[in-house]
């Protein structure tokens, strides 16, 4: 059994609730009641796009929040940013740019969003079709830019670098990013499937990810890290889908078996 550090807590995204199995749970819970079922399920914060978070539902109860932006454009970036910022979150989530961006541009973008004037930790997330789509150049940015923190959502890495193949070399040269990542986004991957079944996944692919969830862990200990699990609709591309349109898994019952999972390991 694997050494489980404790300076983490278990979050959910609210995308995870959206467009389920109409077997799933959550569809008999109220939409005014999802924030307290979350809660009670053992989750103490969510995150989301601007809209899908209802800010005095997740005042009422007390839950933590982080809210995700796309910034494309330094003028609407920084707006965007400035906006998810007034509601006061616990941190923001940045998808940076769509991965064809030359340095020149993302160091503009970087160097205007770390001169906010905030207390709100920002981060950048690990993302395919993003400016962090590759390991290397995220190294060359946190080079740059030692403040960079990130949100590591590692199965995106995992099926764009085959990460699968030579892991441990690659986990070694990636652990500067681990250092500095504050926020995980768990979701489990195989080397050719983003979000399959996780009766589908090899044990050697999961314990993969279960490596890489724990060192950010250990590299920072004085940091309580959110465990976002986010697991995906088929509309989205993530979770398989049946002939009939829709999700072949129910993704809220997937999210219980993930986290136990990490909690089991």
């Amino acid at each position: 059994m694997t050494e489980v550090s404790n300076n983490f807590e278990w979050w959910i995204s609210m995308g995870n609730l959206s467009d389920l199995i109409s077997t799933a749970t959550p569809n008999r819970i109220p939409a005014q009641e999802h924030y307290a079922f979350i809660k009670k399920a053992g989750f103490n914060g969510v995150s989301g796009v601007f809209s899908e978070l209802n800010y005095p539902l997740l005042q009422k109860e007390q839950l933590q929040f982080s809210i995700t932006i796309s910034f494309l454009d330094l003028s609407q970036g920084i707006h965007d940013l400035q906006q998810a910022l007034s509601k006061v979150p616990t941190s923001v989530n940045i998808h940076l740019g769509i991965g064809t961006e030359e340095d020149q541009q993302i160091v503009q973008w970087l160097n205007a969003i770390q001169d906010i004037q905030t207390t709100i930790p920002i981060y950048i997330e690990t993302h395919r079709g993003t400016v962090t789509q590759d390991p290397c150049r995220c190294l060359a940015l946190l080079r740059q830019f030692p403040a960079l923190r990130f949100t590591g959502d590692f199965s995106h890495w995992y099926i764009s670098t085959l990460m699968a193949d030579h892991f441990q070399k690659k986990f070694n040269a990636i652990l500067p990013i681990l250092q500095n990542t504050r926020m995980i986004h768990a979701r489990m991957s195989s080397p050719g499937m983003i979000q399959p079944p996780l009766k589908n996944i090899f044990t050697e692919d999961k314990n993969h990810f279960l490596q890489l969830w724990n060192q950010v862990l250990r590299l920072n200990p004085d940091h309580k890290i959110p465990i976002v699990i986010e697991l995906l609709s088929h509309q989205l591309g993530y979770a398989p889908a049946t002939p009939t349109g829709e999700d072949a898994v129910d993704r809220w019952e997937e999210a219980i078996h993930l986290k136990s999972i990490f909690n089991t390991q």
